[in-house]
């Protein structure tokens, strides 16, 4: 496909460009992604474990849908401004206090 020249680009509005920005805006990575809207849900809060609590480095797999979930709600809550977990190891960390808390 060859370049075309400045004379025979068509000229893009500021409301097409902000139709094509509002569009593209939130879209995930992968284009065979699905978008899944999560439902609102009340999660109280976890008790925060000892602060002096050295945190420790470990690998985890998740099934793609599953890491896709985490980083929507990473990336929403960074969004949002949130004082909760913004990042991926937060939202796990908080996950599995909430489990420990509800098994006990």
């Amino acid at each position: 496909m060859p370049i075309k020249k400045p004379s025979q680009r068509k000229l893009v509005s500021a409301v097409e460009a902000e139709r094509l920005a509002d569009e593209l805006a939130d879209r995930p990575y992968s284009a065979n992604a699905s978008v899944v809207k999560p439902e609102p849900q009340i999660i109280e809060e976890p008790e925060i474990t000892d602060l002096d609590d050295e945190l420790t480095r470990t690998t985890i797999s998740l099934p793609l849908s599953l890491l896709n979930k985490i980083e929507d709600l990473a990336r929403d809550r960074k969004r949002a401004k949130s004082k909760k977990g913004k990042n991926n190891s937060a939202i796990i960390r908080e996950a599995v206090e909430l489990y420990f808390k509800k098994i006990s």
